[in-house]
């Protein structure tokens, strides 16, 4: 699935942002994902070079209230350091084996608005 962050998400340099996925199965209908393994990483557009990586056990947390629903935590530290750009994001499934791409496309990181 094709998800983009894009100006409308305002997602900055060096602030905290939480990015909600819901996750479907062929027929459309909302997966279990409580139990699943999946990992969200960052990175340059066309580079191999990982910038930014949650996984299940830090960042990534399924939302028992809300089936289907992932919600991924970016902290403050991870986009400080970063350039305001264009950037690509993947939503993986790892567990038993498996290696599937749950969401991916162009991320936004913006210029902070804060000058202090």
């Amino acid at each position: 699935m094709k998800y983009v962050i894009d100006e409308q998400h305002e997602w900055f340099c060096g602030e905290d942002r939480t990015f909600r996925f819901f996750v479907r199965d062929d027929e459309g209908k909302l997966e279990d994902v409580s139990t699943w393994a999946v990992e969200w990483c960052v990175r340059e557009q066309g580079s191999s070079d990982v910038l930014i990586t949650k996984t299940s056990l830090k960042g990534v947390r399924p939302r028992t209230d809300l089936r289907g629903a992932l919600d991924i935590s970016v902290l403050s530290a991870d986009t400080k350091e970063l350039p305001p750009g264009e950037y690509e994001h993947f939503l993986w499934r790892t567990d038993g084996g498996k290696r599937l791409v749950l969401a991916h496309g162009p991320a936004l990181l913006q210029s902070s608005i804060a000058s202090f």
